[in-house]
This record gives C-alpha cells, sequence and structure tokens, in this order.
C-alpha cells in the first residue's frame, strides 16, 4: 500500500447496529493502541424521518444515544417541527448531558472540534465538564422524567452523599458495581469527597464494566462539596445502587 501519510486523527464509523461500548474498551485497554491513540469521544448519528421509531424498536440504538458524548441529527429537513422537537426531546431525555444537534446547520469546519474535544476518554478533570454532566443529571431528576418511557428501561438519576468516603470503600463500591450488572450499567460520572482529600474532589468515570482510573481536581466547582454521581442505566434501579453504596460504607 506504501507509506501511510502523516495523520492526526482516526474516525471509527460503525454500522447502525453496531454497540460503541467494544470499541471503546479496545481502545482503553490494549496497551499498544493506548501508546499510539487516545480516545476523543463517541459521536451518535440520529435519523430525524425513523429515529422515534427505532428507539422505540430496538434496543442497540438506544444504547447509542445513551453513551453518545454528541448526538447529531441527520436528514432533519425531511421532518416537521413538530416531530424534530419531539426527537429532540427524546434524545435529552435518554442522555442529558451530551449536546443535540441539528446536522444540517452544522459545517465541516464547526464539526471538527466536536471530534478533537479532549476531555472525554478518560475525563480530564475540567471542572466545567464536571460541573456540565452533574447540572444535567440534575434537571432530569428535577424534571420527574428519569425514565426515557416508550418501553424503554433507560434511566437517568443522581446519586448524593453527604459524608466524606474513604478511598478504599470507593474503589470497593466501583467494584461491586460494575460486577453487579454491567449489561446494564451504561455510564457513570460524578465526583467524589475522600476522606483526607476533602480539598479536592476525585473525578470518577466508568461505562458498563470499564471503571477508569481516579483522577483529581484543584477543588471543588460550584459551591456543593459533596460526593455526586450521575448514572445512566438500562434497568437498573436508583434503589439498587444506593444498597450497593450502602453495603460497602457499612463494612
Amino acid at each position: 500500500l506504501g507509506d501511510v501519510p502523516r495523520f492526526n486523527r482516526v474516525l471509527i464509523e460503525t454500522t447502525g447496529l453496531a454497540d460503541p461500548v467494544p470499541i471503546v474498551h479496545t481502545l482503553m485497554a490494549n496497551t499498544e493502541l493506548r501508546k499510539a491513540y487516545r480516545m476523543q469521544a463517541v459521536v451518535t448519528l440520529v435519523d430525524a424521518v425513523a429515529g422515534e421509531r427505532t428507539l422505540a424498536d430496538q434496543d442497540v440504538s438506544r444504547r447509542q444515544v445513551a453513551l453518545a458524548d454528541e448526538l447529531l441529527i441527520a436528514k432533519s429537513d425531511l421532518v416537521d417541527e413538530q416531530s424534530m422537537a419531539r426527537l429532540e426531546a427524546r434524545l435529552v431525555e435518554m442522555n442529558p448531558s451530551a449536546p443535540v444537534r441539528d446536522g444540517r446547520n452544522l459545517s465541516v469546519a464547526e464539526i471538527i472540534p466536536i471530534l478533537s474535544a479532549d476531555n472525554h476518554y478518560p475525563l480530564k478533570g475540567k471542572a466545567e465538564d464536571i460541573e456540565k454532566w452533574l447540572g444535567a443529571g440534575a434537571q432530569s431528576e428535577q424534571s420527574g422524567e428519569h425514565h426515557t418511557g416508550h418501553g424503554s428501561s433507560i434511566q437517568t438519576f443522581t446519586l448524593r452523599l453527604e459524608q466524606a468516603m474513604r478511598l478504599a470503600d470507593v474503589i470497593l463500591f466501583f467494584q461491586e458495581l460494575v460486577n453487579y450488572d454491567p449489561d446494564k450499567l451504561l455510564r457513570v460520572k460524578g465526583l467524589v469527597a475522600v476522606e483526607g482529600k476533602l480539598a479536592t474532589p476525585a473525578v470518577v468515570h466508568c461505562i458498563r464494566d470499564k471503571v477508569y482510573p481516579l483522577l483529581w481536581l484543584d477543588e471543588w466547582p460550584g459551591d456543593t462539596a459533596q460526593t455526586q454521581l450521575v448514572f445512566i442505566t438500562d434497568g437498573i434501579e436508583k434503589h439498587e445502587v444506593e444498597k450497593i453504596l450502602h453495603d460497602v460504607c457499612s463494612q
């Protein structure tokens, strides 16, 4: 094939039936790949014409949306405003932290920065990204729309803990969590108050059964210095997670 010209980025395009998690895991877990590549973002393209029906009928499509860092809507010019509004609302319900953009209104120059974001895998510990994620989770809870409806079991909820956790308990909690039912644990991100390091919160991030190494912020974003974790799950209820946490912290 000859010499391959130097390149800055690799885009992996999958079929509409592909689960992004195995690709993310491979890029994160393979030592040789990690020397040359750094995972940046999962971008899910949603068909405006077939989107609502596909999300209602296909489980993998709901997982693609729930795991995305960015959501782009295609073919928006082929649907009316009401249909577009319903689809956008559904996507926000399923993944409140991912921006929803109309692909028709984006130029290539605007899409490149989306694909160049450096704070997704793993989180770089940027306070603004954490605040955005936590804020989206809180807004979803306040709206009372934890479940996404249409027969879907995907939901978003926030777990808060006033007291600080021992570092050993943090590690054990996430080990127990990902072993509980990894296929139903889609994504977790947030901040943890750790004993002995109360001024510098730990950033936690996991997808399915993959827990990324803890990162530390220099200070707490916003006014609330307490553990806040936002979950996107597919059938795991909040009370189940609370029980795992209670059992770990009671040991």
